[in-house]
């Protein structure tokens, strides 16, 4: 379980918007007082060759001067070209990889925080296929 989170952790980790990187976080986990953006994702560990659906899912909050609604689509449109029609692979550092591809029930649809209207989100709904012992 620990190099799929590291895997996970550093895929999601590695977006960016305006030149600053978004941070990420395991969902539940958010420090208190973080900026945003930053993306929540989920972990699941598996067998090999075995599959699973996972979800991210972006937030954004809206301020003074930022179209949050474009903020939210430029983020998603650089998660969907980071996880291709045909998939992608992601190394795991103990050896083994995972391949994230598209979930073709919903791959990403806009996800807002019920509570707080200044904050929207964008969810990426994916499957994993896990190849490592």
């Amino acid at each position: 379980m620990t190099d799929v989170h590291k895997a996970l952790t550093a895929f999601w980790g590695s977006f960016s918007f305006g030149g600053e990187a978004i941070p990420a976080y395991l969902s539940g986990h958010v420090p208190d007082g973080a900026a945003f953006p930053y993306i929540t994702f989920e972990v699941a560990d598996g067998s090999a060759m075995s599959r699973s659906v996972l979800t991210a899912i972006v937030w954004c909050r809206a301020v003074s001067g930022l179209n949050v609604n474009a903020q939210r689509a430029a983020i998603l449109d650089s998660i969907a070209a980071a996880i291709p029609e045909e998939g992608t692979l992601v190394r795991l550092p103990g050896g083994g990889m995972l391949a994230l591809y598209r979930n073709s029930a919903g791959f990403q649809s806009y996800y807002d925080d019920p509570e707080d209207a200044a904050v929207i989100g964008g969810r990426t709904s994916y499957e994993v296929a896990f190849y490592h012992n």
